[in-house]
């Protein structure tokens, strides 16, 4: 969970949104988007991180490119994850 968190800190931070802001466009608390970030919400139901994901669009990397060719995008999302 702290691993993902890292990635949504990164996400956010890449669009230039402060916690409050992108809480404002998710309808996610702020306080959530802060404990999701230090790795505290094991248990955060799905449809908020949809909605999170929703926002942070392409910055927010949880797959791997299915494409044949040299990307940075998979090694980027694996070396996150680890």
């Amino acid at each position: 969970m702290v691993a993902f968190g890292r990635l949504i800190n990164r996400a956010r931070r890449s669009t230039g949104l402060s916690q409050r802001r992108l809480a404002d466009r998710s309808g996610v608390s702020q306080s959530t988007i802060s404990r999701l970030e230090r790795g505290l919400v094991p248990g955060l139901a799905t449809w908020k991180l949809v909605k999170i994901g929703h926002v942070l669009g392409a910055r927010l990397p949880l797959a791997f490119c299915p494409h044949d060719h040299d990307c940075a995008f998979p090694k980027y999302a694996t070396d996150r994850l680890r």
